[in-house]
């Protein structure tokens, strides 16, 4: 469908930012040139909805998003593709349960209403679990959820942990959600129901720095006692009965400072490599 092809544009072009409103406001235009048969006014708003979509600046609403499935359901119906009208009111009826086709868009009978009615009795394929997003909020069809369909097109939207837009895109059938960091899926509950995970703050390793220097300053004392021992070893006027004493100290000064300066850059080591 063209709307495809102003999709992939839209999301290539630079983003001039846009408004729930704005594009509500567009979908109603292009909805109102639908009912009127007026093609041209119908294309030219449905162009400005595929523009206005990803450079919105705002959380996008459950009935701002359903403005747009309508859009996509009308063009594919102009195109003749009665499957993907069907699939586009598919998203519609779930981002939006309660909506009502006008009967001045699609009166009884109509081919377009025929599609609008058969997507709420027909039996989508189970949607798929998406990653939990770690200090962000995922919006599906302007609703908080962790599943895709795989058989309907989507709006996808992440908003950061401020709430503030990160990227908002139109899913077709078979598209993947563009990345984002993702918590733990053990995490899936609690995000449901607080609707941001926040990672846990960083903890500089202080204490195994300050052990790490602790046992090093240890190790060099014991450097230098064992070096002041060991002269008084070989001191001439150092007499014999206590040589034995002053060599065991010595020796006990050396294999200290041989210990607690290999734990001392043991624990230095893991201070770095978790800073």
């Amino acid at each position: 469908m063209i709307a495809s092809l102003l999709i992939s544009a839209a999301l290539a072009s630079p983003c001039e930012p846009s408004t729930v409103l704005s594009l509500e406001s567009a979908a109603a235009s292009a909805t109102q040139a639908f009912a009127a048969l007026d093609l041209d006014a119908f294309e030219r708003a449905r162009d400005e909805s595929m523009v206005l979509l990803p450079c919105l600046e705002e959380p996008i609403t459950a009935s701002a998003a359903s403005g747009y499935y309508r859009v996509l359901a009308m063009d594919a119906f102009i195109a003749q593709d009665l499957e993907g009208a069907e699939a586009a009111f598919g998203s519609l009826r779930d981002a939006y349960p309660g909506y009502r086709l006008s009967s001045s868009v699609a009166p009884r009978n109509h081919p377009l209403r025929v599609r609008f009615d058969a997507a709420a009795i027909r039996v989508w394929a189970q949607p798929i679990e998406v990653a939990v997003p770690l200090e962000a909020t995922l919006l599906i069809h302007g609703r908080h959820r962790l599943t895709l369909p795989t058989d309907r097109p989507a709006i996808a939207q992440l908003l950061d942990s401020e709430g503030a837009v990160s990227w908002t895109q139109h899913l077709a059938v078979g598209d993947d959600l563009p990345e984002y960091e993702a918590a733990p899926d053990n995490m899936r509950v609690a995000y449901l129901e607080q609707r941001v995970i926040m990672a846990p703050p960083h903890r500089y390793p202080y204490e195994l720095a300050a052990s790490s220097g602790v046992l090093l300053i240890a190790s060099g004392t014991m450097h230098v006692l064992a070096a002041s021992s060991r002269r008084e070893f070989e001191d001439p006027s150092t007499p014999y009965s206590e040589l034995a004493s002053v060599r065991g100290r010595t020796n006990g000064l050396n294999v200290g400072q041989v210990v607690t300066g290999v734990a001392g850059l043991a624990l230095g080591t893991v201070a770095v490599v978790r800073w």
